[in-house]
């Protein structure tokens, strides 16, 4: 995004831009519930283990709201009055 002025950024790089961001968000949500589950696995303290499932749910929570946005954007093809209006 950086490497565009105000002025150079036009509905379709704003587009691939957005696609971009909500990719990167999913593939970050997944790693890290990835993670947990295998921290969670390999934990033996009973305190660490309830943390980690807090965190765990958490994650779920943001997953499911970031591949839901990403569904959603992906089926507007990225409309950038679509977007503006949420």
């Amino acid at each position: 995004m950086y490497k565009y002025s105000r002025e150079n950024i036009d509905a379709n790089n704003k587009r691939e831009i957005i696609r971009d961001i909500m990719r990167k968000w999913v593939a970050w949500e997944t790693e890290t519930k990835e993670l947990l589950e295998e921290s969670y696995h390999s934990i033996t303290s009973a305190a660490a283990s309830i943390k980690i499932l807090e965190l765990l749910k958490e994650v779920e929570k943001e997953l499911k709201q970031a591949t839901d946005m990403y569904i959603q954007l992906e089926t507007v093809n990225y409309d950038t009055t679509f977007i503006e209006e949420e």
